[in-house]
């Protein structure tokens, strides 16, 4: 991040200048002015959501404690579509450690407490992976917002030949669709065919992008899936 004055824009288009201060962006701490509170009419605590899009401009997002989207100040309709807006990336990436064993796959309560308007519930939820394999899981939440999936992990470690523990990448991003990608404990992305370059970008030989030398398990292609999963953008 970039010290002095950075941008924070709302759904409605308002931009607010921000300072960052040397000793405190040290500490990932910036500090919030009294007219922030003032402009957004903030009389208790709230959430205060931010996605970094680069060169000193943030996305942000406000909510009470209950995960309620305040409504934002403007003189007109938002310049952010309606599903643009449903579909940012706050809230939507998670992790999960998956053994070979596991039954369930279990999220804790902000992922229905930010999603509930964005889920089928008598509809199954579909796992997809970046070569567009599918698994799909029946689930349910606790009376404490915990969601809890059931479903074929014993499958899906015997489809990706998997035998150890695992990391499971999820990104929510459609309306009961997860996109995901499976790390070793170590942090390797696994193989999740024998064709690696088809599922994993658009060079058809890995070896037209590398040195014959390069140890190709090493080298993956970004594609759009991978764009799409990331939380990063």
């Amino acid at each position: 991040m970039t010290l002095e004055t950075n941008y924070f824009t709302d759904p409605m288009g308002n931009v607010m200048n921000l300072e960052f201060e040397e000793d405190l962006i040290r500490k990932e701490i910036f500090r919030i002015p009294p007219y922030f509170e003032e402009f957004y009419e903030l009389k208790d605590l709230h959430y205060v959501c931010t996605v970094f899009c680069g060169d000193r401009y943030f996305r942000l997002r406000i909510f009470d404690l209950q995960w309620i989207e305040i409504e934002y100040r403007g003189l007109g309709d938002s310049y952010i579509a309606e599903e643009d807006l449903v579909w940012s990336r706050f809230l939507s990436s998670f992790r999960v450690l998956l053994t070979p064993k596991e039954s369930t796959i279990c999220l804790d309560p902000y992922f229905h407490l930010f999603w509930e308007k964005k889920i089928v519930y008598d509809q199954e939820m579909e796992f997809v992976d970046p070569c567009s394999k599918t698994f799909k899981f029946k689930f349910d939440v606790k009376p404490n917002a915990t969601t809890i999936f059931h479903g074929p992990i014993g499958k899906m470690f015997k489809y990706y030949n998997l035998k150890d523990e695992v990391y499971l990448h999820m990104n929510y991003v459609s309306l009961n669709v997860f996109l995901y990608m499976l790390f070793s404990v170590e942090g390797i992305e696994i193989a999740y065919t024998t064709n690696v370059a088809s599922c994993s970008g658009t060079a058809n030989n890995v070896a037209d992008v590398v040195d014959e030398e390069t140890n190709n398990s090493l080298i993956k292609c970004l594609s759009a899936y991978d764009v799409g999963a990331s939380s990063l953008v």
